[in-house]
């Protein structure tokens, strides 16, 4: 499909009742919220309709976050104390889980969307908190960004004709390739849907920019902070539950990008685990937190498998040079012993740099895990094992490094031949 056919394309399901509707209470909350010229009491008579907002509206101004002595019952006082821009995410925050279903419908995995949705909208609203974006970004903005991202997955999977919803990509695929199929089989994909969407419920355009801004072009470090803090989030999840490459080392990429120790970055994603619980409470999603973390520790422990598996290698192919050079005898073979010392510590340093950030990464999550995850025991005994692996395989990775020391040591004090 070209460029013009799959903007007809878009214009005709903007043109329908394709898209979805919020509730009505919700549309004028946050229409209500978004213009200059409403007052507290208009917002007040909306939100004292809707039982759920009102309960979220007085927790989340009595929580430590506001820090007053008396407790608020006013619902006008907790819109002035709360303000229009944090009431407008709020409603919406309610309000999208009403907007599909739950459960798994052919090749739509809707729990799995919306577990996924809440995980990475608390991973970006942790990590804003956590680095030196914690001034720069509004933290119930970047939530609700990380909630809605992929809003355009289930739109795309009711367009999906009958014949393919079975091989619809609703599931734990990598975006890219969700991303493919999508314009593969149904010409437009649900970034674009999700954008549409978003202009429909009347977005401010930074959200909107961000359904075009993923991948490296997000992660540039010109991009602007807001789609980037979103997009690291998504990879995030992305490597906890998603299918695809298990990839530990991006989160001594992540702390690059927010330029924070890698401890840190460790320390707000396990975070993420103990928070959702109470949040998925408030959304009214069916979530289990031990369960997860249990995935991602056996993720993890995939990870240090395969490492032991490369090590093991390794350490058989760079025993082999050793042995050759030691047994050279010959002045010509002398030569070749020195280029073969600079192969073997060139090689040990491109596998050092492969696999230690992997092993620093998963050590350094486990610890964390052990430590906020107390009571569920099977989690903290997966992890205690998880750490105490990534620490033995880090002494055999020290102990291979020392080869080319030793070998020359060997090859120095070998006595001459008569």
């Amino acid at each position: 499909m070209n460029t013009a056919e799959k903007q007809r394309l878009l214009d005709e399901i903007a043109a329908s009742d394709y898209l979805p509707s919020l509730s009505p209470l919700t549309v004028q909350l946050i229409g209500l919220a978004a213009d200059e010229h409403s007052s507290i009491l208009d917002l007040t008579r909306i939100i004292e309709q809707d039982p759920g907002l009102t309960a979220r509206l007085l927790k989340i101004v009595n929580s430590a976050f506001y820090a007053h002595r008396e407790p608020i019952t006013a619902i006008s006082y907790a819109v002035m104390v709360a303000g229009f821009d944090k009431i407008r995410m709020m409603a919406l925050n309610i309000s999208l889980k009403d907007t599909f279903p739950l459960g798994k419908i052919n090749g739509m995995d809707y729990d799995y969307f919306w577990k996924t949705s809440l995980y990475r909208a608390i991973i970006a609203q942790d990590l804003v908190k956590g680095s030196y974006l914690t001034n720069l970004l509004d933290h119930e903005e970047v939530f609700t960004a990380g909630l809605i991202l992929e809003i355009g997955l289930p739109l795309a999977f009711h367009l999906c004709p009958e014949e393919l919803k079975d091989s619809f990509p609703g599931g734990d695929l990598p975006l890219e390739e969700i991303l493919h199929w999508e314009e593969e089989h149904l010409g437009v994909n649900h970034r674009e849907l999700g954008a549409l969407t978003l202009r429909h419920w009347n977005f401010p355009d930074p959200f909107i920019e961000i359904q075009n801004n993923f991948g490296l072009t997000a992660l540039l470090e010109q991009s602007a902070d807001f789609p980037k803090i979103v997009e690291i989030a998504r990879v995030c999840t992305q490597l906890f539950f998603g299918g695809g490459e298990e990839d530990f080392t991006l989160l001594k990429q992540i702390s690059g990008w927010l330029k924070t120790g890698m401890d840190r970055v460790s320390d707000i994603l396990s975070q993420a685990f103990f928070r959702v619980e109470e949040m998925a409470r408030e959304l009214r999603l069916q979530i289990n937190p031990e369960q997860d973390r249990m995935e991602v520790m056996e993720k993890a422990g995939r990870v240090l498998a395969k490492i032991n598996g490369s090590l093991e290698e390794n350490l058989g192919k760079f025993s082999g040079l050793i042995s050759a050079r030691n047994l050279a005898a010959q002045p010509s073979a002398a030569d070749l012993s020195t280029a073969q010392r600079k192969d073997l510590e060139t090689a040990l340093e491109a596998m050092a740099h492969e696999i230690r950030n992997p092993l620093t990464a998963i050590g350094g999550f486990a610890q964390r895990m052990v430590k906020k995850g107390q009571e569920q025991v099977d989690v903290v005994k997966y992890a205690e094992l998880i750490v105490k692996e990534s620490q033995r395989l880090e002494q055999v990775l020290n102990d291979m490094m020392n080869i080319t020391d030793k070998g020359a040591a060997s090859s120095t004090t070998r006595p001459k031949e008569k």
